[in-house]
């Protein structure tokens, strides 16, 4: 059975995108935060980006197979290093933890 490489992708930008609205309710909502977390929400969207434009450029032919990868695996890195960056079982270690585990699922779904 042939993987579709471009629903593997659109299946990550909504898992994501489920994770990254689910964050920005909670910061909308809270009620003890005292300044929005302006570098948090900045990481959020780069990683929602990123994806969308992984997935369009792969639609436009612009990268392949191998490009992917170079390009999930440079992700999956920066995200180790933002989640690394915030306290051990802190929201945002949380979040970025959640957002990885959907990063690696879909590397995996590619290459196997």
């Amino acid at each position: 059975m042939k993987k579709d490489i471009a629903d593997i992708l659109c299946n990550q930008i909504i898992d994501n995108g489920l994770i990254i609205n689910d964050a920005y309710k909670v910061i909308n909502e809270s009620e003890f935060l005292t300044h929005r977390p302006e570098k948090f929400i900045a990481r959020i969207s780069s990683i929602q980006s990123y994806c969308y434009v992984l997935y369009y450029d792969y639609q436009l032919g612009k990268i392949d197979n191998d490009g992917i990868n170079d390009k999930m695996i440079t992700l999956m890195n920066g995200v180790v290093d933002y989640k690394n960056s915030y306290t051990k079982y802190s929201y945002g270690y949380k979040v970025m933890n959640s957002i990885l585990s959907v990063l690696i699922d879909t590397f995996n779904d590619i290459n196997n």
